[in-house]
């Protein structure tokens, strides 16, 4: 009878060759995968995929299930420096996939760890590989004001989305600071010039200014993989179309906060007529404008991730590896987390989807325009 189509992973290590990782998705109709009639055996469990290695590739089917299938522990107390209000997920994957290593290693894989856990030195590394999983980043603007005057609350009609499926909407902003002095003004460049003659004389100002648009980041809640916070943050339309050198999207990488900072030139040649025994003061301007701004980043995330064990200490060589379902591993992650009185709430799964929700602020300060301001008094 033809096999039926399921999800099996197999890989194979011999000496210090490189392993090899083969996907098959045969299962055979009498119960027996197709499988265990080479050298190697492939059994699941729900969420996971089991350990395969050189070692135990005599195992029979329900030999290696048996190994598989035991009640995994629950998760140790994760005691890193970040605080609850973030998690790891590299570290949640690298905590199941060691449990699951100790309940199924072989007894020569089982002294190696034992050998580095008593001398307190590096023997197995454990890589994990993320190619198969998906990340998918959506970003809600919740607040845009102007810091410098007062406004309202803004409804929730006015919240503003970078959904490109989104069909946009009128949005009710504050009124933008008008030129009465409402902006900030930066003085990029002034010089005089002075007219000792009875004629009237014109000079010409010309100079080139850089400055700097700043857009300073803070998170409270959100997930890193390993010591990156790894979101991206969409910049806000209002922002974007004030031209002021800002890319579409920022990358955050700093659960502490981070600032970007982008250049922009601001360019001048002006003719500046001077009374007779006059002199006069010429500037150039730049008015700046500064923003505050609340956001929500959604990521959903979902596949499958990998990890792979090696020997360090014999040229790492492979021992075993394994791969789970993302959804699977941090729903024991939370259901252990939950047991402790620490739910995360930002954290939901559904539909063999995580869904993570970072919330952080940001202040935007950049300049929206140019002037040349001139003053003229008598000498005396």
């Amino acid at each position: 009878m033809a096999p039926q189509l399921s999800r099996h992973r197999i890989l194979a290590g011999h000496n210090n060759e490189p392993h090899r990782t083969l996907l098959t998705s045969m299962r055979s109709t009498s119960g027996v995968p197709s499988s265990c009639q080479s050298n190697m055996a492939a059994c699941r469990i729900p969420g996971t995929w089991s350990f395969v290695s050189s070692e135990n590739r005599h195992l029979g089917l329900r030999e290696c299930c048996k190994r598989t299938q035991r009640e995994i522990p629950d998760f140790a107390d994760y005691s890193g420096e970040m605080p609850k209000t973030f998690v790891n997920v590299e570290e949640v994957v690298k905590n199941w996939a060691w449990r699951l290593y100790d309940r199924t290693a072989t007894r020569k894989q089982r002294r190696l760890r034992e050998k580095e856990k008593r001398k307190s030195s590096t023997y197995i590394n454990l890589t994990v590989d993320w190619s198969d999983v998906k990340f998918r980043d959506h970003t809600t603007w919740m607040r845009l004001t102007y810091d410098n005057f007062v406004d309202g609350p803004i409804p929730e009609s006015a919240i503003q989305t970078n959904d490109a499926s989104a069909v946009p909407s009128p949005v009710a902003r504050p009124t933008p600071p008008t030129a009465s002095g409402s902006s900030d003004v930066c003085v990029l460049f002034q010089t005089k010039f002075t007219n000792n003659t009875k004629d009237p004389q014109e000079y010409t100002m010309r100079t080139e200014k850089t400055t700097r648009s700043t857009c300073s980041t803070s998170v409270e809640t959100g997930f890193t993989r390993g010591i990156d916070l790894g979101v991206t943050l969409k910049t806000p339309g209002e922002v974007l179309e004030a031209s002021a050198g800002y890319h579409r999207e920022l990358s955050l990488t700093n659960s502490e906060g981070e600032t970007f900072e982008e250049e922009l030139t601001w360019g001048v040649e002006s003719v500046i007529k001077v009374k007779p025994e006059h002199v006069a003061e010429a500037q150039l301007v730049v008015k700046e404008r500064k923003q505050s701004g609340d956001f929500i980043i959604t990521t959903k995330i979902s596949g499958t991730v990998y990890v792979t064990f090696t020997n360090v200490r014999d040229n790492n060589s492979f021992l075993k590896a394994t791969g789970g379902d993302v959804a699977s591993i941090m729903e024991q992650y939370l259901e252990t987390e939950r047991r402790k009185g620490e739910p995360l709430e930002f954290v939901t799964i559904q539909d063999d989807t995580v869904t993570m929700v970072t919330k952080g602020s940001c202040r935007f300060r950049y300049g929206i325009r140019q002037e040349v301001k001139v003053d003229q008094c008598a000498l005396k």
